[in-house]
């Protein structure tokens, strides 16, 4: 298990952080791609993993689900979420308060664990720099101060305007 190793990899190299797996959202269209399944998969993972330490290794059932927490996680790709506009049947204010939703949920589960920040206008995975299209990176990154949200954040910009420079929008950061 990918847990494990991460687990035995920490205390071999000694690491002062957790080392953990993160299951990524991909696109609407594959298994994993919908909060709701992100948060599934994580979940159910960590429950498999708590089991696996408590009957293999020994732990007691609270040790075990912390270490749990700790190496198993999800990246959070704000732009994939964004994709989903495509086959959302509501208006647009009801998809940003889906999406808020969705985000405030798999924030308070502590789901996530790493995130990627991109744009895009909600049909393909562009890769956009913030703020050139229009998935609702403003609204993710206020959750994410509100949750407290401690990990790390990359912004996965990759197709520019021709001629233009790569930015952030001061705001975000």
């Amino acid at each position: 298990m990918a847990a494990e190793y991460a687990l035995d990899q920490e205390k071999e190299k000694d690491l002062n952080k957790p080392l953990f797996i993160a299951i990524e959202n991909i696109w609407p269209e594959v298994y994993g791609g919908h909060p709701e399944e992100l948060k599934n998969l994580v979940v159910k993972s960590r429950d498999a993993f708590t089991k696996r330490l408590v009957e293999k290794k020994g732990y007691n059932e609270d040790e075990a689900k912390k270490i749990s927490e700790e190496h198993i996680k999800a990246t959070l790709d704000i732009g994939h979420v964004n994709i989903w506009k495509k086959y959302f049947k509501g208006t647009d204010e009801e998809f940003k308060e889906w999406v808020n939703d969705q985000m405030d949920d798999l924030l308070k589960k502590g789901v996530i664990g790493h995130v990627h920040v991109h744009d895009n206008f909600g049909y393909e995975d562009q890769h956009l720099t913030p703020g050139q299209g229009n998935t609702l990176i403003e609204d993710f990154v206020k959750k994410l101060e509100k949750h407290k949200y401690k990990g790390k954040q990359i912004v996965e910009a990759g197709e520019q305007r021709e001629g233009e420079q790569w930015r952030v929008h001061p705001e975000y950061w």
